[in-house]
C-alpha cells in the first residue's frame, strides 16, 4: 500500500520551525491538540524552517507500507510541533493538505 501525504504548514515566529508527521494507527486519529497515542507508528517526519515569520511550507512524502493485516482499519494523519518555539499550523485551503492511500497490485 502507498500512502502518500501534503501538508502546507507555518511557523508564526520567523526563523523557528515546523515538523511534520505522519502516523499510522489502528486505534483512530486523536482529537486536534493532542499526543500520538503509544501505540500509533510514526512513518514519516521532516522539519522545515522558514526565514520569514507566516510563510507556507509544503512538504510531501510517498511511504510505501508491507505487512499490514487484511481485516484491520488503519488511520492515518499529520500531527506538528513547533520544535525550536512559536506556533506550529497547518494552513491551506481544499486539497492543500491531503492524505490518500492506495493499495499497490501485487507483483506476483
Amino acid at each position: 500500500m502507498l500512502v502518500m501525504s501534503t501538508a502546507v504548514t507555518n511557523n508564526s515566529t520567523q526563523n523557528d520551525a515546523v515538523r511534520v508527521a505522519l502516523y499510522e494507527s489502528t486505534d483512530g486519529i486523536p482529537s486536534a491538540g493532542s499526543a500520538p497515542a503509544t501505540g500509533d507508528t510514526l512513518i514519516y517526519q521532516t522539519t522545515r524552517t522558514r526565514s520569514t515569520a507566516s510563510s507556507n511550507s509544503e512538504t510531501t512524502s510517498h511511504v510505501a507500507r508491507s505487512g499490514l493485516t487484511p481485516g484491520v482499519t488503519y488511520y492515518y494523519y499529520h500531527a506538528l510541533a513547533a520544535p525550536s518555539g512559536g506556533t506550529a499550523n497547518l494552513v491551506g485551503g481544499d486539497n492543500q493538505t491531503t492524505i490518500l492511500v492506495q493499495t499497490m497490485p501485487s507483483m506476483g
